[in-house]
């Protein structure tokens, strides 16, 4: 993490340097009196670049973040459904509910221990196929003999589809990304809104400097931010495994139950 915010501070270094190099450039070429009389051409010039990349820029913002948020809440309801699975298990018995616990902690601990490693590392493909799919097994192999049986049983059925549902979601979710086509528009945007700037001719050069070296600096966070939580399960900004640690925990717990039930007499 450390890493990441240093490369953070260099890119807005450099784009300060970057400003800070063009006003000085643009100064020196063209005699200040010269920018002044081009002010009234540079400013509505200057205005609709800015106003064309700050809409471009917002629209990749919002899509990005609501991306971001569409893995949060995936990794969020895929966990939720895994502790509302565990309370339905308590309606089982015997060695049913024995085998679907240990089918549940088994596949709840593989996403942490496995998948989470392969979602860092930007690889999509699931991890946990195998435990997700003794996990259908083991629910496929109990039996309802009765109408409450059955109902229970409909009911942890629906819970594990929507297990798979978000599970799918999560994965699908390192596959999203800012195309290259959009990074260049940006980056290239990014450079011509703060070169134009240097080309108004303010009378006091130190003021112009700061303005335009903090538009850069904007302008680099906020790109540094677009391209960290672009990738939602790693960076500085990540989706972390908080809600599985959560979900394991309470199977872990429901899990002595169940021992209890399976020993005695």
């Amino acid at each position: 993490m450390e890493s990441t915010w240093l490369l953070a501070f260099l890119l807005v270094l450099a784009a300060i340097g970057f400003a800070v190099g063009s006003v000085l450039l643009v100064r020196r070429r063209l005699p200040v009196e010269r920018l002044q009389r081009q002010n009234e051409v540079t400013g509505p010039i200057h205005a609709t670049v800015g106003v064309l990349y700050a809409v471009i820029l917002a629209f990749v913002v919002i899509v990005v973040w609501e991306e971001f948020n569409l893995a949060d809440e995936a990794v969020a309801r895929e966990a939720g459904e895994l502790i509302a699975l565990n309370h339905d298990i308590a309606t089982l018995e015997g060695s049913a509910a024995t085998r679907m616990h240990e089918a549940l902690h088994t596949y709840a601990l593989s996403v942490i221990d496995i998948e989470w490693k392969a979602l860092r590392a930007n690889d999509p493909l699931p991890h946990t196929t195998a435990e997700y799919t003794h996990l259908w097994r083991a629910l496929r192999s109990v039996k309802a003999d009765d109408r409450t049986d059955r109902v229970w049983l409909a009911s942890m059925i629906d819970r594990l589809n929507e297990v798979d549902r978000w599970r799918n979601r999560r994965i699908l979710a390192v596959e999203t990304r800012v195309p290259t086509a959009m990074w260049v528009l940006l980056i290239a945007g990014g450079l011509i809104t703060v070169a134009f700037a240097a080309f108004f001719g303010a009378e006091h050069g130190p003021t112009q400097i700061v303005m335009v070296a903090t538009l850069a600096a904007l302008i680099a966070f906020i790109l540094f931010l677009v391209a960290a939580i672009d990738h939602p399960f790693n960076g500085a900004v990540c989706v972390g495994p908080d809600a599985f640690d959560h979900a394991l925990l309470q199977i872990e717990e429901a899990g002595g139950s169940y021992q209890q039930l399976t020993t005695e007499p």
